[in-house]
């Protein structure tokens, strides 16, 4: 990643929300609004866990494709406004300029 323009997204979130409804197959899209353009490189680093009345959601890992990072930011900002919850952890960008 040396010098070629490319960009690291580090994440390591975690949020637990109500589970208001049942889910056979749980995707990022169901719980923020993102676009499946956005949902696909965060889909390997993105883990669900229901318990219960709750799903914790944690998006862990690296991710060396180019994201929306304004628009995630948002969507993670409007997830915690629609459910009272809030997002813990970290998010670190980094570019390498060509």
């Amino acid at each position: 990643m040396s010098g070629d323009g490319s960009r690291k997204t580090i994440l390591d979130l975690s949020i637990t929300i109500p589970n208001t409804k049942s889910y056979s197959n749980l995707k990022l899209s169901e719980f923020m609004n993102i676009d499946e353009r956005l949902e696909e490189p965060l889909k390997d680093v993105t883990f669900f866990i229901q318990r219960g009345l709750f799903i914790n959601i944690t998006i862990k890992g690296e991710i060396y494709d180019t994201i929306d990072s304004n628009r995630f930011v948002r969507s993670l900002k409007k997830l915690e406004s629609e459910t009272g919850c809030k997002w813990k952890g970290d998010l670190e960008l980094h570019y390498t300029l060509s």
